[in-house]
């Protein structure tokens, strides 16, 4: 078993033979420029394994990264094996691999996984540091309203204000009022440094076969917005924004209300809020009442390179 770097068009293949998130398709690896693609293969180099990586240079070291705006590594494991015992020896050889080929790269690393791999010992035993990370997932199978009751009052109040404040919520094709009130929530937080992929996600990416957006409207003023994409299972929240100068308690939640909505509609199994570790977004998040769900980021770097980043990412390195 070994791990090799392959093409843009082989790893494309392989994601149209295999893959069932929209994070391993042709058009979301087709936002970055910047990305490195792997698979591992058996002896009879059958693909056992691919994924990918935002790659690029900092404080002198290659860094291996999650891409922007992609909350997993898109990794994809072929595991046929029915027993049980068998089933977790084939993972474990298999994460073994990978964490000793990443192992091997004198290089800054944090890869995330998804939540739906928890086997991370191997990542331990080669001296990774495996951080915790959260997101809320609704899953879409409950009535509407035993979704809406699992909210806070706090969160359906919102909703219920923005109605009655005559704040209406639409779907859109227009990426161009979704981008303003993203950018202008960003500009607050002085983290609009994306505004490049941003925009290749909402005007190269963004179709109906894939993705939708909500905004709210108070008279006639868009307000606030949310963007979505999503695969064969589930809705993911990518996007979301708020003009501060018109800002409403209710005009961004109502957004996420009629994404939920959609999606139920649409016969999706989840709804998944893509996390965040920034506590006044996670208290946000929480109110909508989906289930905390971990998933795992592995981190590792060159002694000096770590030695410095302890400074400014203690708990990450």
């Amino acid at each position: 078993m070994t791990t090799l770097e392959i093409s843009r068009s082989e790893f494309a293949t392989l994601c149209d033979r295999h893959g069932n998130s929209i994070f391993l398709t042709s058009a979301w690896i087709g936002l970055f420029d910047d990305l490195k693609f792997y698979k591992t293969v058996n002896k009879d180099n059958k693909a056992l394994a691919f994924f990918y990586v935002r790659y690029f240079k900092k404080m002198f070291f290659p860094a291996y990264r999650t891409p922007l705006f992609t909350p997993y590594a898109g990794l994809w494991i072929d595991n046929p094996s029915k027993n049980k015992a068998n089933y977790n020896s084939t993972e474990k050889k298999i994460i073994t691999e990978i964490s000793d080929f990443l192992a091997s790269k004198t290089a800054l690393i944090s890869i995330a996984f998804s939540s739906g791999f928890t086997d991370f010992q191997p990542f331990i035993w080669k001296k990774f540091k495996v951080i915790p990370n959260y997101t809320y997932l609704i899953p879409l199978d409950q009535s509407i309203e035993t979704i809406s009751g699992a909210m806070t009052p706090e969160r359906r109040n919102d909703i219920k204000k923005a109605e009655k404040d005559g704040i209406t919520v639409n779907k859109t094709n227009d990426m161009n009022i979704v981008l303003s009130l993203v950018n202008n929530s960003l500009d607050r937080q002085n983290s609009n440094s994306y505004n490049d992929y941003i925009k290749k996600i909402l005007f190269e990416f963004a179709n109906p076969n894939h993705s939708f957006a909500f905004v709210a409207y108070h008279d006639g003023k868009p307000i606030a917005t949310s963007f979505c994409i999503f695969d064969q299972e589930k809705t993911y929240y990518l996007l979301g924004g708020y003009d501060s100068s018109n800002k409403h308690s209710g005009a961004g939640a109502s957004c996420i209300w009629n994404s939920i909505l959609l999606s139920k509609e649409m016969g999706l199994k989840c709804f998944d809020f893509e996390g965040s570790m920034l506590k006044p977004i996670e208290s946000y998040f929480r109110g909508f009442g989906g289930n905390l769900t971990p998933y795992f980021t592995v981190n590792k770097a060159p002694f000096l390179a770590e030695v410095l980043l302890k400074f400014f990412y203690r708990s990450t390195f």
